[in-house]
């Protein structure tokens, strides 16, 4: 009888360790569960974002084409400055000329701000503003 008393109480003892190791896994699976819901919404965001960056980076594309373009054509109209033969062509060369620097103005100031860095400098002011600094020539924003 003793010994069955014994068995007893040692399989209570196992019994209660097996409930407490049970709610310990209970709250690890939770936890882990928590965590994948996280993680897939971290995935949903970045490939939002991943998404976002794509389109901007090709509207980026268009804008740096088009500033390429009208860059061209500036050079073009100097080039031909300099074959001018009289004062009236001179002058309307310089007025297409200074309709091409304003269309340029224009567009670069839409390519930069049109392309998401005002949603940068708004996000990450720091970093932008380092990076800025140190890769370009911050005299583009001396009009503003």
């Amino acid at each position: 009888m003793r010994a069955q008393i014994e068995i007893l109480a040692a399989l209570q003892i196992i019994d209660r360790e097996i409930r407490e190791h049970a709610a310990v896994k209970q709250g690890l699976l939770s936890e882990l569960q928590e965590k994948q819901r996280l993680v897939q919404e971290r995935k949903h965001e970045i490939e939002a974002l991943t998404a976002a960056c794509a389109a901007k980076e090709k509207l980026r594309l268009e804008k740096d084409k088009l500033l390429h373009e009208e860059s061209q054509k500036a050079t073009d109209k100097r080039m031909r400055m300099n074959r001018i033969k009289n004062v009236k062509e001179l002058q309307a060369l310089q007025r297409e000329i200074d309709q091409i620097r304003q269309t340029n103005g224009e567009a670069e100031e839409e390519f930069w701000y049109g392309t998401g860095l005002s949603e940068c400098l708004r996000s990450y002011p720091n970093e932008c503003l380092w990076l800025l600094a140190r890769n370009w020539d911050l005299s583009l924003w001396s009009r503003r």
